[in-house]
């Protein structure tokens, strides 16, 4: 820039006018930026802070996927405080020309995968979503967070995700979907369902929950909850405690609610030893591992008892932990439900999601919603074979194939964005790999 503009000269007055007009449009498109939608590359300003809205996006290397991928950051809100807060996540786009009203949305909710932003799954697309490429042919646009914390911009933070705190990472989850609207490029519709396994499933019986009253623009088709944590405190903590390769995910669950709550509403001291609180630090905190590397370090050098006071949760967590708990809705989600669980599942015990789907079925009126049961499949085969490697950053994410399950849940949600008929007539495969009994319809 040179300092020409300094020089007095006799410029004629129509000039001067005309260039302050100028001056005038320029500054006035710079002050409306900030609200406006973000295109690639660029960043919102200030003022346009606020659940959903997109901070930047950036598309990214993913030649085995069949669109385009699409690294964000964006705003969402926290639990309990409220407060917003930076999450990143992918966005990914079908191939192709989008339908009247923008390409439907299936947002994604990833299973534990570590506490910390070395951990974010998007980290590695092609390990992210599994079966990406199949909700992509459908001419699904797919949305996946990463959580809070798990920020894939952020590797290096000793900031923790409030694991398990379930409506934490369904905020996450919808407020994707906003984002995603808010990208040009992404051609994002307002009809969309969520697909969580595991913590993710947890996380998709949440959006149910919180959609209407947390996203009203958006219009939620289904949810869909795959071998789902739910039944905390009586039977999903007691069957993790004894667990032998998994209760170290207890050890993540007190770091994840402590710090969400806080140590006065949620104190570390009221449930573990010394070794314990010494061994978040180094495991989770100050070093930080990814899941992987917290199940080896932990369950081949400890048990559950070197680390924990006792089998027993304290009445002030169990408080904490029954709010995150979707055994304790107490009213019907605006979308059908559909649970997809194996029966040789261990991790998530079977039952939990048998007792849920009652708890659901008695609401007046009552949630309407699908049981699916997957005989001989545990927590990791209900999705598929892995097909390996893990992602590299040992947050145990994979690429899977031959799965049981996967082909029903798309066809169960075709149903949904079609608006299909309730109770859904469709009667699940299995693919032909294993039988599958419906245990509960309401």
């Amino acid at each position: 820039m040179t300092s020409s503009r300094y020089v007095r000269t006799k410029t004629p007055v129509v000039v001067v006018l005309a260039l302050l007009v100028f001056m005038t449009v320029v500054l006035m498109n710079a002050g409306s930026a900030g609200s406006a939608p973000v295109e690639q590359g660029q960043k919102t300003g200030k003022a346009s802070r606020a659940p959903g809205v997109l901070i930047s996006s950036q598309v990214v290397s993913a030649p085995t996927i069949n669109g385009t991928t699409y690294e964000v950051e964006y705003w969402s809100e926290s639990v309990p405080t409220n407060k917003l807060v930076k999450v990143t996540g992918l966005v990914i786009v079908p191939n192709g020309t989008p339908p009247a009203g923008g390409w439907p949305v299936v947002t994604w909710g990833h299973p534990t995968d570590g506490m910390t932003g070395n951990c974010a799954p998007s980290l590695d697309p092609a390990t992210d979503v599994p079966f990406v490429n199949d909700l992509l042919a459908q001419g699904w646009e797919v949305t996946s967070s990463d959580y809070l914390n798990e920020n894939a911009l952020a590797p290096t933070s000793k900031k923790v995700l409030p694991y398990f705190v379930g409506e934490e990472a369904a905020r996450n989850v919808i407020d994707i979907v906003r984002a995603a609207r808010n990208m040009p490029a992404a051609d994002a519709g307002s009809d969309y369902q969520v697909w969580g396994w595991s913590e993710g499933g947890q996380t998709a019986l949440w959006v149910s929950n919180i959609a209407t009253a947390y996203a009203p623009e958006l219009t939620l088709k289904g949810a869909v909850a795959t071998a789902p944590a739910a039944e905390f405190v009586s039977a999903l903590y007691p069957s993790l405690a004894a667990n032998p390769e998994y209760w170290p995910l207890l050890l993540m669950l007190a770091e994840g609610v402590s710090s969400a709550y806080g140590k006065a509403a949620a104190p570390l001291t009221q449930m573990l030893t010394k070794t314990g609180t010494k061994l978040i630090k180094s495991v989770i905190t100050t070093e930080p591992q990814c899941l992987t590397g917290i199940l080896d370090t932990l369950a081949s050098h400890y048990s559950y008892n070197q680390l924990f006071l006792s089998e027993a949760v304290p009445p002030n967590w169990q408080t904490l932990l029954d709010q995150s708990d979707p055994a304790d809705f107490t009213v019907a989600g605006p979308a059908p439900v559909l649970l997809v669980h194996g029966s040789a599942d261990t991790t998530a015990p079977t039952a939990t999601s048998a007792s849920l789907a009652q708890a659901l079925c008695s609401f007046s009126p009552p949630q309407h919603l699908e049981r699916w049961v997957y005989t001989g499949l545990d927590h990791i085969s209900i999705i598929g074979t892995a097909t390996g490697p893990s992602d590299p950053n040992g947050n145990g994410d994979s690429a899977y194939q031959n799965s049981a399950s996967v082909g029903d849940i798309i066809q169960w949600m075709s149903d949904r964005f079609a608006d299909g008929v309730w109770p859904d007539p469709y009667v699940p495969t299995g693919a032909g790999l294993t039988t599958v009994t419906q245990t509960d319809t309401c």
